[in-house]
């Protein structure tokens, strides 16, 4: 057991004290300006399943070392300066603002109470509102799974099978619909691939996309 002096230290670590930078652990700032400088976004192109998939980096030790502190170590604040690199690349807001509405992968009730916010939403929602692209909770996850980081591709696909479903309200007979499938990161593509099935079954789609931050 940790001792009073030890506990009352970590408290005012976390709580008192500037943070220090989530990348470099140096400087002051959830994200310091350094190494806030070092991040480059692009559009890439791959394919999941039948659909174009658009993702803004690679996986690189950098963003591996931010996502891990925001995820993990309740570094929100760490979201800004990647939002403010997206927001300010034209190309980027011009491939958002071509779609009628987004969805984000959802989280459980659950992990969403636990970190006590949504990483997808934190980042892409205000770029498209900015594009007057409306955010729909079209999907919703019914399985609070164990995190998928460690699982092998045949794991994870086992475990997500079944974990989403289409939310009752959100049922809609709208056709031709241009829908951005939007993830944080994309490593297995289960996700993306279960999501795709549902909403391609459930809504008269003209294009589905999916965007990410990260393909890794």
């Amino acid at each position: 057991m940790l001792k009073k002096t030890n506990i009352i230290w970590n408290y005012f670590q976390k709580y008192c004290l500037p943070p220090l930078c989530s990348n470099c652990n140096k400087r002051v700032g959830y994200l310091c300006q350094i190494c806030t400088q070092q991040l480059t976004f692009t559009i890439n192109h791959s394919r999941i399943a039948n659909c174009n998939h658009y993702y803004f980096s690679n996986y690189t030790p950098l963003l591996k070392t931010i996502i891990k502190a925001i995820k993990y170590d309740n570094y929100k604040q760490a979201l800004r300066p990647i939002y403010n690199h997206l927001n300010q690349n034209p190309r980027i807001q011009s491939l958002l603002k071509q779609y009628d509405i987004w969805i984000p992968i959802p989280y459980h009730p659950n992990k969403l109470y636990q970190r006590g916010y949504n990483i997808i939403e934190t980042m892409f929602k205000p770029i498209f509102d900015q594009n007057n692209v409306p955010i729909q909770y079209n999907l919703e996850r019914k399985k609070n799974t164990n995190p998928l980081a460690k699982l092998s591709k045949i794991n994870r696909k086992k475990t997500l099978k079944n974990a989403f479903k289409i939310r009752q309200k959100q049922k809609t007979n709208k056709k031709n619909l241009k829908i951005a499938l939007v993830d944080d990161i994309v490593t297995t593509q289960t996700s993306m691939k279960e999501c795709i099935n549902i909403l391609q079954e459930t809504y008269s789609i003209d294009k589905l996309d999916c965007i990410s931050l990260i393909k890794a």
